[in-house]
């Protein structure tokens, strides 16, 4: 939000993304006062309202979530060195890994707040702000530029759409996003490359925006998670999350239909893919056919003047999704 006074729009948001809620504990904040557009909601969608005391705020729940995301957030800035500008992105991201992530009991909070199995294939192939290569133009294979990853774009283009941080310090949102690979770091032109997206950036952010301060960094270095088995401490040196998860582990298998309307969203989407000769070409995905097996479902996928049929069984098909 902008402002605290847009704290209705954002309970609007939720309704229509969620549901309606049958109960808020709140606090009695001015922009949810009486006459606030949050209460004219709360009242026109029959929401009972619960209250905490003036002082205890602990005893919102959301209070303390608020301070382990923001301890998290301070921790992973000084570790990757990442600049305060981007700390609304970054925020939203760590809320999106919590929420996907199962903490007590047997699903996700996410998947207990709607009812659905939540699909974390966005969120499987970069950590917040990895170096990574995009393309603006899809038809333009050398046309790529150095960037910083952001994550997902929910409300812009198809699946795996991705926010993407430019040497101006301009968000975009691009669907063809890749790592760095550590063989392509090592080459003289792709370090130059890299050097010069990073001295651009630094010149384009405003000295208080940069980092986290040096004497701020072990105050909350120490409180994040340990790093995963195959992280680096040092930034340009990772390359990834190590040992991505099968699509087979993410998708609502349940029965056919649901398995296929979990599909149709990557219907349309850009995807990189190499050919015979290992060459990197855009791709599209441009329809979802079935054989003769109902469970059988594979996509056409078209790249340059070649359509490739992917492939013989829905484990290959799957497996083809997640590499790409």
């Amino acid at each position: 939000m902008k402002s605290k006074s847009e704290a209705g729009n954002q309970l609007l948001n939720l309704i229509q993304q969620v549901g309606v809620p049958n109960e808020l504990h709140r606090d009695e904040a001015p922009e949810m006062g009486e006459d606030s557009k949050f209460n004219r909601i709360c009242r026109e969608y029959k929401i009972r309202s619960t209250f905490t005391e003036p002082y205890p705020p602990w005893q919102n729940k959301c209070e303390n979530m608020i301070g382990f995301l923001s301890r998290k957030v301070k921790a992973r800035r000084a570790r990757r060195r990442i600049p305060k500008c981007v700390w609304d992105f970054h925020i939203v991201w760590e809320a999106h890994i919590y929420s996907r992530t199962v903490h007590e009991g047997h699903c996700t909070p996410l998947e207990a707040l709607t009812g659905d199995t939540v699909d974390i294939s966005e969120y499987t192939e970069f950590e917040f702000y990895d170096l990574i290569v995009y393309w603006d133009d899809r038809d333009n294979e050398a046309g790529q530029s150095i960037g910083r990853w952001l994550g997902p774009s929910h409300h812009i283009g198809s699946a795996l759409f991705y926010y993407v941080l430019t040497e101006k310090v301009t968000i975009l949102s691009r669907t063809s996003v890749q790592h760095i690979t550590k063989e392509e770091f090592e080459t003289y032109e792709m370090q130059e490359r890299v050097k010069v997206y990073h001295e651009t950036l630094n010149s384009s952010i405003d000295t208080e925006s940069k980092y986290q301060n040096e004497e701020d960094g072990d105050d909350f270095i120490h409180v994040d998670v340990a790093l995963p088995l195959g992280y680096e401490e040092e930034e340009d040196n990772y390359f990834g999350l190590p040992g991505v998860p099968d699509i087979d582990e993410m998708i609502n298998s349940e029965n056919a239909r649901t398995e296929a309307d979990t599909y149709d969203k990557y219907v349309g989407v850009d995807v990189i893919l190499p050919n015979s000769a290992d060459q990197k070409l855009m791709a599209r995905v441009k329809k979802m056919v079935k054989s003769d097996d109902r469970n059988d479902p594979r996509f056409t996928i078209h790249c340059g003047t070649i359509a490739y049929m992917r492939l013989n069984s829905p484990t290959a098909q799957r497996t083809t999704l997640k590499q790409t």
